[in-house]
Protein backbone atom coordinates (compact mmCIF):
# COMPACT_ATOMS: atom_id res chain seq x y z
CA UNK A 1 0.00 0.00 0.00
CA UNK A 2 3.04 2.56 0.66
CA UNK A 3 4.29 1.96 -2.84
CA UNK A 4 0.83 2.54 -4.38
CA UNK A 5 0.72 5.78 -2.11
CA UNK A 6 3.94 7.13 -3.10
CA UNK A 7 2.55 6.74 -7.23
CA UNK A 8 -0.31 8.63 -6.24
CA UNK A 9 1.66 11.33 -4.57
CA UNK A 10 3.91 11.61 -7.65
CA UNK A 11 0.69 12.13 -9.56
CA UNK A 12 -0.13 15.72 -7.99
CA UNK A 13 -1.97 18.03 -9.69
CA UNK A 14 -1.17 21.71 -8.42
CA UNK A 15 -4.07 23.20 -7.70
CA UNK A 16 -6.00 20.47 -6.41
CA UNK A 17 -6.05 17.80 -3.16
CA UNK A 18 -6.11 14.57 -3.91
CA UNK A 19 -7.58 11.74 -2.25
CA UNK A 20 -7.48 8.08 -3.27
CA UNK A 21 -8.61 4.69 -2.69
CA UNK A 22 -7.19 1.90 -4.34
CA UNK A 23 -7.19 -1.89 -4.78
CA UNK A 24 -5.14 -3.79 -2.28
CA UNK A 25 -6.79 -7.38 -3.62
CA UNK A 26 -4.99 -6.89 -7.23
CA UNK A 27 -2.69 -4.15 -8.27
CA UNK A 28 -3.98 -1.88 -10.80
CA UNK A 29 -6.86 -3.37 -11.18
CA UNK A 30 -9.63 -1.29 -9.58
CA UNK A 31 -9.75 2.04 -7.76
CA UNK A 32 -11.74 5.59 -7.41
CA UNK A 33 -10.26 9.29 -6.04
CA UNK A 34 -11.73 12.51 -5.64
CA UNK A 35 -9.62 15.40 -6.70
CA UNK A 36 -10.86 19.03 -4.90
CA UNK A 37 -9.73 22.29 -6.47
CA UNK A 38 -8.37 24.50 -3.96
CA UNK A 39 -10.30 27.31 -5.29
CA UNK A 40 -13.63 25.38 -4.76
CA UNK A 41 -13.70 27.17 -1.14
CA UNK A 42 -14.45 23.47 0.45
CA UNK A 43 -13.47 22.98 3.79
CA UNK A 44 -12.27 19.44 4.05
CA UNK A 45 -10.45 17.78 7.68
CA UNK A 46 -8.89 14.38 7.05
CA UNK A 47 -11.45 12.66 9.47
CA UNK A 48 -14.47 13.46 6.77
CA UNK A 49 -12.64 11.02 3.88
CA UNK A 50 -13.93 7.69 4.40
CA UNK A 51 -12.67 4.54 2.25
CA UNK A 52 -15.12 1.77 1.79
CA UNK A 53 -18.10 0.94 3.08
CA UNK A 54 -19.46 -1.72 4.81
CA UNK A 55 -21.03 -5.30 3.91
CA UNK A 56 -18.44 -4.79 0.61
CA UNK A 57 -17.94 -8.68 1.16
CA UNK A 58 -15.98 -10.13 -2.49
CA UNK A 59 -15.80 -6.30 -3.21
CA UNK A 60 -13.20 -5.49 0.11
CA UNK A 61 -9.95 -4.41 -0.54
CA UNK A 62 -11.12 -3.38 -4.52
CA UNK A 63 -11.32 0.47 -3.44
CA UNK A 64 -14.46 0.69 -4.90
CA UNK A 65 -16.17 3.53 -2.69
CA UNK A 66 -14.68 6.52 -1.06
CA UNK A 67 -16.63 9.22 0.74
CA UNK A 68 -16.05 12.90 1.35
CA UNK A 69 -17.94 15.14 3.58
CA UNK A 70 -17.88 18.72 2.73
CA UNK A 71 -20.62 19.63 5.86
CA UNK A 72 -23.26 20.88 3.35
CA UNK A 73 -23.38 17.82 1.60
CA UNK A 74 -21.51 14.11 0.92
CA UNK A 75 -20.04 13.31 -1.97
CA UNK A 76 -19.96 9.38 -3.11
CA UNK A 77 -17.69 7.90 -5.92
CA UNK A 78 -17.94 4.78 -6.66
CA UNK A 79 -16.86 2.18 -9.34
CA UNK A 80 -19.37 -0.67 -8.98
CA UNK A 81 -18.41 -4.18 -9.71
CA UNK A 82 -18.99 -5.48 -13.42
CA UNK A 83 -20.69 -8.46 -13.43
CA UNK A 84 -17.53 -10.08 -16.08
CA UNK A 85 -17.64 -12.42 -18.69
CA UNK A 86 -19.91 -15.13 -18.27
CA UNK A 87 -21.88 -12.84 -15.87
CA UNK A 88 -19.28 -14.63 -12.78
CA UNK A 89 -20.34 -12.05 -10.75
CA UNK A 90 -24.01 -10.85 -11.04
CA UNK A 91 -25.42 -12.46 -8.20
CA UNK A 92 -22.32 -10.52 -5.78
CA UNK A 93 -23.23 -7.44 -7.14
CA UNK A 94 -27.18 -7.68 -7.66
CA UNK A 95 -27.60 -9.42 -4.53
CA UNK A 96 -25.02 -8.21 -2.41
CA UNK A 97 -23.30 -5.02 -3.40
CA UNK A 98 -26.25 -2.90 -4.81
CA UNK A 99 -27.74 -3.52 -1.48
CA UNK A 100 -24.63 -2.76 0.38
CA UNK A 101 -24.40 0.39 -1.58
CA UNK A 102 -27.99 1.10 -1.21
CA UNK A 103 -27.61 0.90 2.83
CA UNK A 104 -24.51 3.06 2.30
CA UNK A 105 -26.63 5.86 0.80
CA UNK A 106 -29.33 5.90 3.28
CA UNK A 107 -26.79 5.82 5.74
CA UNK A 108 -24.85 9.43 4.82
CA UNK A 109 -28.51 10.71 4.74
CA UNK A 110 -29.09 9.91 8.21
CA UNK A 111 -26.16 11.46 8.96
CA UNK A 112 -23.75 8.11 9.65
CA UNK A 113 -26.81 6.19 11.80
CA UNK A 114 -27.49 2.93 11.19
CA UNK A 115 -30.61 1.12 11.16
CA UNK A 116 -32.51 0.30 8.02
CA UNK A 117 -35.07 1.59 6.15
CA UNK A 118 -36.40 3.01 2.18
CA UNK A 119 -37.06 5.14 -0.07
CA UNK A 120 -34.76 7.90 1.08
CA UNK A 121 -34.33 10.34 3.97
CA UNK A 122 -37.07 13.33 4.12
CA UNK A 123 -35.37 16.27 5.49
CA UNK A 124 -32.49 13.98 5.58
CA UNK A 125 -28.08 15.14 4.32
CA UNK A 126 -27.68 15.99 0.93
CA UNK A 127 -25.70 13.39 -0.68
CA UNK A 128 -24.31 13.32 -4.24
CA UNK A 129 -22.77 10.37 -5.78
CA UNK A 130 -20.83 9.66 -9.09
CA UNK A 131 -19.41 7.07 -10.92
CA UNK A 132 -19.21 4.21 -13.20
CA UNK A 133 -22.80 1.86 -12.09
CA UNK A 134 -22.13 -0.74 -14.58
CA UNK A 135 -25.42 -0.29 -15.73
CA UNK A 136 -27.41 0.66 -18.65
CA UNK A 137 -30.29 1.21 -16.65
CA UNK A 138 -32.84 2.56 -19.12
CA UNK A 139 -33.47 1.59 -22.91
CA UNK A 140 -32.29 5.14 -23.87
CA UNK A 141 -29.63 4.13 -22.30
CA UNK A 142 -27.59 1.66 -24.58
CA UNK A 143 -27.96 1.85 -28.77
CA UNK A 144 -29.54 -2.06 -29.25
CA UNK A 145 -31.86 -2.43 -26.15
CA UNK A 146 -33.22 -4.40 -28.63
CA UNK A 147 -31.30 -7.02 -29.38
CA UNK A 148 -31.85 -10.25 -27.56
CA UNK A 149 -28.00 -10.76 -26.76
CA UNK A 150 -28.07 -7.56 -24.87
CA UNK A 151 -30.27 -9.63 -22.12
CA UNK A 152 -27.33 -11.77 -21.22
CA UNK A 153 -24.27 -9.00 -21.55
CA UNK A 154 -23.13 -7.50 -18.65
CA UNK A 155 -24.48 -3.80 -17.49
CA UNK A 156 -27.58 -4.86 -19.97
CA UNK A 157 -29.22 -7.56 -17.94
CA UNK A 158 -32.47 -7.75 -16.58
CA UNK A 159 -31.01 -8.26 -12.84
CA UNK A 160 -28.95 -5.37 -13.61
CA UNK A 161 -31.17 -2.74 -14.16
CA UNK A 162 -33.62 -4.11 -11.83
CA UNK A 163 -31.27 -3.89 -9.21
CA UNK A 164 -30.30 -0.42 -9.74
CA UNK A 165 -33.85 0.61 -9.95
CA UNK A 166 -34.21 -0.65 -6.73
CA UNK A 167 -31.27 1.24 -5.10
CA UNK A 168 -32.30 4.47 -6.32
CA UNK A 169 -35.86 4.20 -5.04
CA UNK A 170 -34.46 2.47 -1.87
CA UNK A 171 -31.91 5.44 -1.36
CA UNK A 172 -34.22 7.93 -2.25
CA UNK A 173 -31.43 8.72 -5.18
CA UNK A 174 -32.10 10.69 -8.49
CA UNK A 175 -30.64 10.13 -11.71
CA UNK A 176 -29.65 13.63 -12.16
CA UNK A 177 -28.91 13.69 -16.53
CA UNK A 178 -32.08 11.67 -17.11
CA UNK A 179 -34.31 14.26 -14.67
CA UNK A 180 -32.85 17.27 -16.73
CA UNK A 181 -33.03 15.76 -20.04
CA UNK A 182 -35.59 13.17 -19.72
CA UNK A 183 -36.11 12.73 -23.29
CA UNK A 184 -32.39 12.74 -24.74
CA UNK A 185 -30.89 10.00 -26.71
CA UNK A 186 -27.40 8.92 -28.09
CA UNK A 187 -26.38 10.12 -25.02
CA UNK A 188 -23.49 7.62 -23.58
CA UNK A 189 -20.45 7.85 -21.52
CA UNK A 190 -18.83 4.50 -22.66
CA UNK A 191 -17.80 3.03 -26.39
CA UNK A 192 -16.29 -0.52 -26.41
CA UNK A 193 -13.08 0.10 -28.07
CA UNK A 194 -12.22 -3.20 -29.17
CA UNK A 195 -15.69 -3.36 -31.49
CA UNK A 196 -14.79 0.33 -32.44
CA UNK A 197 -17.98 1.69 -31.34
CA UNK A 198 -17.18 5.06 -30.80
CA UNK A 199 -17.21 6.75 -34.38
CA UNK A 200 -20.56 5.27 -34.63
CA UNK A 201 -22.16 6.11 -31.27
CA UNK A 202 -22.72 2.84 -30.61
CA UNK A 203 -22.50 2.95 -26.82
CA UNK A 204 -23.69 3.01 -23.51
CA UNK A 205 -24.31 5.03 -20.60
CA UNK A 206 -22.87 3.63 -17.32
CA UNK A 207 -21.57 6.91 -15.74
CA UNK A 208 -23.63 8.54 -13.64
CA UNK A 209 -24.42 11.57 -10.95
CA UNK A 210 -27.09 10.87 -8.40
CA UNK A 211 -28.26 12.97 -5.75
CA UNK A 212 -30.77 12.83 -2.89
CA UNK A 213 -34.43 14.31 -3.68
CA UNK A 214 -33.57 17.06 -1.14
CA UNK A 215 -31.30 18.35 -3.84
CA UNK A 216 -33.45 18.14 -6.87
CA UNK A 217 -35.83 21.16 -6.35
CA UNK A 218 -36.46 24.60 -7.82
CA UNK A 219 -35.03 27.84 -6.64
CA UNK A 220 -36.27 28.66 -2.97
CA UNK A 221 -37.72 25.03 -1.94
CA UNK A 222 -36.52 23.00 0.48
CA UNK A 223 -34.58 23.49 3.36
CA UNK A 224 -32.19 26.66 3.34
CA UNK A 225 -28.11 25.86 2.54
CA UNK A 226 -28.60 22.24 0.74
CA UNK A 227 -26.91 22.29 -2.12
CA UNK A 228 -29.18 21.99 -4.99
CA UNK A 229 -28.17 20.19 -8.89
CA UNK A 230 -28.86 22.35 -11.60
CA UNK A 231 -28.21 20.82 -14.50
CA UNK A 232 -26.41 17.33 -15.73
CA UNK A 233 -23.94 16.45 -18.63
CA UNK A 234 -21.60 14.46 -20.29
CA UNK A 235 -18.43 15.37 -22.56
CA UNK A 236 -18.70 12.76 -24.95
CA UNK A 237 -15.91 14.26 -26.95
CA UNK A 238 -13.62 15.39 -24.19
CA UNK A 239 -11.69 12.07 -24.24
CA UNK A 240 -11.58 10.90 -27.66
CA UNK A 241 -8.50 8.59 -28.91
CA UNK A 242 -7.93 8.58 -25.17
CA UNK A 243 -10.13 6.48 -23.21
CA UNK A 244 -14.04 4.14 -23.89
CA UNK A 245 -15.89 6.38 -21.04
CA UNK A 246 -16.15 10.37 -21.01
CA UNK A 247 -16.50 12.32 -18.18
CA UNK A 248 -19.79 13.19 -16.68
CA UNK A 249 -20.62 16.37 -14.63
CA UNK A 250 -23.15 18.30 -12.62
CA UNK A 251 -23.59 22.45 -12.20
CA UNK A 252 -23.95 22.47 -8.44
CA UNK A 253 -25.32 25.58 -6.62
CA UNK A 254 -24.02 25.70 -2.61
CA UNK A 255 -24.89 28.80 -0.52
CA UNK A 256 -21.53 30.42 0.23
CA UNK A 257 -18.83 28.61 -1.25
CA UNK A 258 -16.95 28.23 -4.58
CA UNK A 259 -15.78 31.66 -5.11
CA UNK A 260 -18.35 32.56 -7.35
CA UNK A 261 -21.33 35.32 -6.10
CA UNK A 262 -23.97 32.61 -6.98
CA UNK A 263 -22.25 30.12 -5.28
CA UNK A 264 -22.03 27.71 -8.31
CA UNK A 265 -19.54 25.47 -9.26
CA UNK A 266 -19.47 22.16 -12.02
CA UNK A 267 -18.42 18.50 -10.48
CA UNK A 268 -16.91 15.62 -12.74
CA UNK A 269 -16.34 12.10 -12.34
Amino acid sequence: MAEVSAALRALHLPGFHGNWHCSTAKKGYSGTSILISEQAGLSLGPVRVKCGMEGEKDGEGEGRVITIDFGAFSLVNVYTPNSGEGLKRLEFRTNSWDRAFEQHLLRLQRGGEGGRGGGGIEGGRAVLCCGDLNVAFEDADFYNPGEPRMAKAAGTTPEERASFGRLLEGAGMVDTFRFYHPEATGCYSYWSMRAGNRPFNRGMRLDYFLASRNMMRGKGEGKKGVPRVLDSFILDQATVGLSDHAPVGVLLEVEGVGGAPDGRGKLGD
